[in-house]
């Protein structure tokens, strides 16, 4: 029986070799195959790339951001060439605000053991991914972790690499125009202008509003405004200032209003 080695067997990531020998009172010798070991303690490193943040915003609309696969990378130093490395990756979907975790296809306590999802991991280009069919949550932030572990069973620390929060959003955002009024008569529009906002989904969170635009056609001729005149065939939505109240009056829109309006 061997027992326990002391200070040469702390030196970290270090291959040994150990061979048995047997003499009986004959003086015959008899040798085990050489076994060779390496001690590691040096934990192995991770990331999360998909999601990221920026965007830091998904959605599973038609028009919205979606998230299918989890992915990022592991790698773990190696000590022997072509052996060792990184033995499983694990992925952690948590619901921060219940603390609940996707588990075997349904939110359950995180403290639920195991509480991890396995990803596909290529040794080769150190890339990890899942496509696990998580029940994303209207309205909620949720975080992504990853924890490898390497052939000696260290797992990888959770650093901010190794971990991405996201927030999920499939409730639409909605706008108006408040000016001009509909139905109604003007000699000249100088401006346009209106409002928009972004609900709250029904985990009480929201991605917000980024950008409002409009869309302008001039009904006569079926030519819609690009930005600097009628003369776009196709529908051309254009960014205005402002957010939860935009408006939109450049003098290029005044002029062609009263043009056309004295050509009409």
């Amino acid at each position: 029986t061997l027992g326990t080695l002391g200070a040469p067997w702390a030196v970290s990531n270090a291959s040994y070799t150990v061979r048995a020998q047997a003499f009986n009172q004959a003086d015959l010798v008899s040798e085990a195959p050489p076994r060779t070991i390496v001690v590691d303690n040096t934990a192995p490193t991770a990331s999360v790339t998909s999601p990221t943040d920026p965007p830091r915003y998904f959605s599973n609309l038609p028009e919205g951001r979606a998230l299918t696969t989890l992915a990022g990378t592991a790698d773990d130093v190696r000590v022997i060439a072509n052996q060792g490395g990184i033995d499983s990756v694990f992925v952690r979907v948590r619901d921060d605000a219940l603390n609940n975790c996707w588990i075997a296809g349904a939110w359950t306590p995180c403290a639920t053991t195991p509480n991890d999802i396995t990803a596909g991991y290529d040794g080769v280009t150190l890339v990890w991914s899942t496509a696990p069919a998580v029940q994303w949550l209207d309205g909620k932030t949720f975080t992504v972790f990853t924890a490898p572990r390497d052939q000696a069973q260290n797992p990888s620390p959770l650093t901010p690499a190794a971990q991405q929060q996201i927030l999920y959003d499939v409730t639409r955002p909605t706008a108006a125009v408040a000016f001009p009024a509909a139905a109604s008569f003007y000699r000249s529009l100088p401006t346009l202008s209106g409002t928009a906002v972004d609900p709250a989904g029904a985990g009480g969170q929201k991605a917000d509003l980024d950008v409002v635009a409009f869309d302008l056609v001039w009904n006569d001729q079926g030519l819609y405004w690009s930005g600097t005149s009628f003369d776009s065939p196709v529908s051309s939505f254009v960014v205005v200032t402002g957010t939860d109240a935009w408006a939109y009056g450049p003098a290029a829109l005044a002029t062609a209003f009263n043009t056309n309006a004295a050509n009409n």
